[in-house]
């Protein structure tokens, strides 16, 4: 067949009935392929049917339009971004934004992916494979298979509509459901340059100490705080039960029976997606962005009076040693540049876990959670014998796609998810029956807590439910259950309530340790809508995509009934967000971020893929209009081929090249040094900025510095 032109008039006419059966059945195949991938993920709806047709449609004309040895290119883009993007949805419950692309190229990222459940890893290949090799072949066999081709496609459209009749109502409540992602990506983009406003004066009330104490200044010592990676409310009985939900497919059977000894609060809100984002709320008392912009984590570095109020450099100024542990590796989203800046003494990741494996190698995303807690015991025995109290925070990995369970959890279950959360279920068991053995349960006030949540496919807004059980020496002077509405933006505040301490009023949140009457105002973005919930007991939402609903209910979790509205309401909220966005850097003319917290070792292949090696740690900067942004990196060479190392830097806004081009990077031999710097003008507002760094040849290097400062020049 011969290469299929777009432009020809002549394609729906008669003589050309035989393309147009390969058009449609084309068109059938690539739009049914997912919606059959989302149906066994409980994201179906008609809806999303027709998105899937729609872009099974557009890929079709794109492929055919181009000769036969380029349509390969066309299908394996569409393929790998469903493929990706089906994953994350599987994972954490909600399609990509555009900064999660920066994983597609992570190679234990993508295999534990693929390979997470045996069902989802066929229907890849069924992407891959089928759809893909049927677009390449010659045309007489595609026509050969039409029939039977069609009345597989037929049969899929049949399978699809029956499950349309099962729970729809429910499910179509779920963007996820009802988009095919590269729409998502599409719709996405265009309405995040969509402009918002001007800003408002907010009106929130934003630290609260109004309400009665429970319990008189605290009794502990010692203070651990541990965040659950991505774990819902959803997965504790207790929660399930506040809010009358009757089921979950994943549970945590051994923590729900820990929590009976603490007190849990089942309405707790993460206030959005993302591990850095989350530990700034969790760790300086302000919400983090309602947006994808800058982390404000990032821009504590132009704020030394904002960071010295986070609770490491509070619990600091108390007397307490600091200390921050994870199982990852710290260089992930700059976690050893940031986490000092908050007040951390010492800060450890995976290179702790490490040097006690005695050069057992660790994979790349981080230790298990049996042996981060198994390692954590060790740490904790070290640091027993420093005589000041002690601050510890710890951040599990493990149920963090593409997830790290222990090789007898695996063979527990098929899915590598539900394993790597029994496993931590398992872990946490075995943890704090060893806290208690040796003592330190009895002086250590316990906050057990998660960073964001990887949501259900029960309802989008599970990825607003954050899990919070606190253990505390006066535990039983303490409610079972803590009624009222809190979130991770309240950690801080707690805590310095609980040992009577003066609290500075620039930190936001009320205080778990206090009785409340008064209802409050809650905010979230997750699973792409902005969530606002009132004093009067309404939730707003509103979604990226433009729709927005009004319900009645006294929380942003749980079931409520809604209305849709004509989305008045979302001008106003989007304002509010952007007012809260702003709590860093609205008073900022010069914004200076530093990349490396540490001298940092890495290896270079040849033209390696330029969305590995970010050097921002797989997040994103915006610079405003007007404005100048100077660039520097320091670094060396350790080994280099005999002709040296060529560095080449590439610039991108939006996943796509940037008008603003980095010049060469000096070629540099083993042992030699160099600094280069070049300068950025941001005459328009610049959005999703990120650096690759690549290399001509195989290289060592060691990167002793990477600084981005940009100066609003209209101010």
């Amino acid at each position: 067949m011969k290469s299929f032109n777009i432009h020809s008039i002549g394609l729906f006419l008669p003589d050309n009935k035989r393309l147009l059966r390969v058009v449609l059945f084309f068109t059938l195949l690539l739009g049914l392929l997912p919606s059959l991938v989302r149906l066994t993920l409980s994201q179906f709806t008609l809806a999303g049917l027709l998105s899937d047709i729609v872009v099974g449609f557009v890929v079709t004309l794109a492929s055919l339009s181009l000769p036969r040895y380029l349509r390969p290119l066309v299908i394996f883009l569409w393929a790998a971004i469903l493929t990706g993007s089906f994953s994350l949805l599987d994972a954490i419950a909600r399609l990509p934004s555009w900064s999660d692309y920066t994983f597609i190229t992570d190679n234990e990222f993508i295999v534990n992916s693929l390979t997470g459940g045996g069902y989802l890893f066929g229907l890849h290949l069924l992407l891959f494979g089928f759809s893909g090799g049927l677009l390449v072949l010659p045309a007489r066999v595609c026509l050969g298979w039409l029939k039977l081709g069609l009345a597989f496609a037929l049969l899929l459209l049949v399978t699809l509509l029956h499950s349309l009749s099962i729970n729809v109502a429910r499910q179509g409540a779920n963007l996820s459901a009802q988009y095919n992602p590269v729409h998502w990506l599409v719709v996405e983009a265009i309405n995040y340059l969509r402009p918002t406003g001007v800003l408002s004066a907010d009106t929130m009330v934003l630290q609260d100490l109004s309400g009665e104490r429970l319990i008189d200044s605290g009794k502990a010592k010692n203070v651990l705080l541990i965040i659950l990676e991505g774990i819902p409310g959803l997965y504790l009985e207790q929660a399930r039960k506040h809010f009358d939900i009757n089921a979950s497919e994943i549970q945590m059977p051994r923590l729900s029976k820990l929590a009976k000894n603490g007190m849990i609060t089942p309405d707790f809100i993460v206030h959005g997606h993302q591990t850095i984002r989350g530990l700034y709320a969790i760790l300086c008392a302000d919400y983090n962005k309602l947006s994808w912009t800058t982390p404000k984590a990032y821009q504590l570095q132009n704020s030394p009076e904002r960071a010295v109020q986070c609770l490491p450099a509070q619990l600091k100024k108390m007397g307490f040693a600091t200390h921050y542990l994870q199982g990852a590796g710290l260089e992930f989203m700059s976690k050893d540049t940031i986490m000092p800046i908050m007040g951390f003494d010492k800060v450890y990741g995976r290179e702790w876990f490490q040097k006690k494996k005695k050069g057992r190698k660790i994979p790349g995303w981080g230790v298990d959670d049996r042996a981060f807690f198994k390692g954590t015991l060790q740490y904790i025995d070290e640091i027993k014998k420093e005589k000041s109290p002690w601050f510890l925070t710890l951040l599990t990995v493990g149920t963090h796609q593409p997830y790290n369970p222990p090789a007898d959890c695996l063979k527990r279950f098929s899915d590598r998810g539900h394993a790597a959360i029994a496993c931590l279920d398992d872990s946490l068991d075995t943890f704090f029956k060893s806290l208690k053995k040796s003592g330190v349960l009895a002086n250590t006030l316990v906050i057990v807590t998660s960073d964001e949540s990887h949501g259900a496919a029960l309802a989008d807004w599970v990825s607003s439910w954050g899990l919070n059980i606190v253990f505390a020496p006066e535990g039983a002077t303490l409610p079972k259950i803590n009624k009222g509405t809190y979130g991770v933006i309240d950690t801080t505040v707690s805590i310095l309530d609980y040992f009577g301490g003066e609290i500075n009023p620039a930190l936001s949140g009320r205080s778990l340790f206090r009785s409340y009457t008064k209802p409050r105002e809650m905010v979230s973005y997750t699973a792409g809508r902005l969530r606002w919930l009132d004093k009067s007991g309404k939730r707003s939402e509103c979604s990226d995509m433009g729709t927005s609903n009004l319900c009645t209910s006294k929380s942003l979790i749980g079931f409520a009934d809604c209305q849709e509205t004509n989305g008045a309401s979302c001008g106003i909220l989007a304002k509010k967000a952007a007012w809260l966005d702003q709590s860093i850097s609205r008073f900022l003319k010069t914004q200076t971020l530093r990349f490396i917290g540490s001298a940092r070792r890495i290896k270079i292949t040849p033209w390696k893929d330029q969305w590995t090696d970010s050097l921002i740690g797989a997040q994103y900067l915006n610079f405003p209009a007007g404005s100048r942004t100077t660039v520097t990196l320091r670094w060396r060479a350790i080994k280099t081929e005999k002709q040296g190392a060529r560095l080449k830097m590439f610039l991108k806004e939006r996943e796509a090249d940037s008008d603003a081009v980095a010049p060469d990077i000096p070629a540099l031999k083993a042992g030699e040094e160099s600094e280069f710097t070049f300068e950025i003008q941001n005459k328009k507002a610049r959005s999703s900025f990120s650096f690759h760094l690549l290399s001509e040849s195989t290289a060592e290097i060691e990167i002793l510095d990477f600084v981005v400062t940009t100066v609003r020049e209209s101010w």
